[in-house]
């Protein structure tokens, strides 16, 4: 299942004054992708993101909390295309099938981010070490997501949040070797690799 979370997806149901702030958003995160793509992490001021984007400093922090957020929060059409993927999977599918589908068709929705901040990583290691992600948003909903699910089979909190570290940490190991200028493909099919490796338990 191709999942892509498309801006022009949700945009026909919102009022106008709503797609405009969407489009803030996005020119906002595009200014700072272009200077980052040019410059290092360091040396790219709110300021110069702001300048680069057309709007002030204030409407800057309007959208975004830090020049981290600008590279790490999620579009907010794509929390709620995350959101619906996750409601859309079978209740009585096992929990580590559906971690397994949601994790690797979300690489498809968000591909070309990972790629800015995966490079932006690379370059900056002192950004790394502050423990910030680009999948932080969505780990949080899918924690609440898969506690909601075990609770409603008969079993445990505890239960939810093994399956659920057990995911990210192969999520994690196929970022970790995963060289973005092969594609998003390449890191599908190295989601896929670890998941079939560290699954084998999981699988009712």
């Amino acid at each position: 299942m191709e999942v892509r979370t498309s801006s022009t997806s949700t945009d026909t149901s919102m009022g106008l004054r709503e797609r405009k702030k969407r489009q803030t958003w996005r020119d906002i995160r595009a200014a700072a992708n272009r200077l980052l793509s040019e410059h290092d992490y360091a040396s790219v001021s709110i300021d110069m993101i702001a300048a680069e984007a057309n709007v002030s400093r204030a409407t800057f922090f309007n959208y975004f909390a830090s020049k981290d957020a600008v590279v790490f929060d999620a579009d907010p059409d794509e929390l709620s295309a995350y959101r619906s993927l996750l409601d859309a999977r079978p209740h009585d599918e096992p929990t580590w099938t559906s971690l397994r589908h949601i994790l690797v068709e979300t690489v498809t929705s968000v591909a070309e981010q990972v790629v800015v901040q995966h490079h932006l990583l690379q370059r900056n290691p002192a950004l790394a070490s502050g423990g910030r992600t680009f999948g932080d948003q969505f780990r949080h909903t899918l924690i609440e997501w898969a506690t909601q699910r075990a609770i409603a089979a008969g079993s445990t909190e505890f239960s939810a949040a093994l399956l659920v570290a057990a995911a990210d940490a192969a999520a994690t190991t196929a970022y970790r070797f995963w060289d973005p200028d092969t594609g998003a493909q390449t890191l599908r099919d190295l989601l896929t690799a670890a998941f079939d490796t560290v699954g084998a338990g999981f699988v009712d």
